[in-house]
């Protein structure tokens, strides 16, 4: 059996470009840990794949899906990236 992989609580995901949040100009979010019952809210969620995707991304990065719409795609793979690759063994 392997070691388990330390979890990190939070990682920053640099965006492509500077992107406005609330008001504020970002250059990267912070993508939290995802919970179950964050996975239980986007499967909960009518829709697409991509719909409970979105619904997912916004609540770890606290932002609204509406943001989450507006992010060019490159941001979003990065976003999908961080995901998969630092939460999951």
């Amino acid at each position: 059996m392997s070691e388990p992989k330390d979890c990190p609580a939070f990682v920053e995901v640099k965006l492509s470009k500077p992107f406005v949040v609330n008001g504020v100009s970002m250059l990267t979010l912070r993508l939290r840990e995802p919970t179950a019952g964050d996975q239980k809210i986007a499967i909960r969620t009518p829709g697409t794949d991509k719909d409970r995707e979105a619904v997912l991304f916004a609540n770890l990065l606290e932002v609204s899906v509406s943001d989450i719409d507006r992010l060019p795609l490159r941001d979003i793979q990065r976003i999908s990236k961080a995901f998969d690759t630092n939460f999951f063994d």
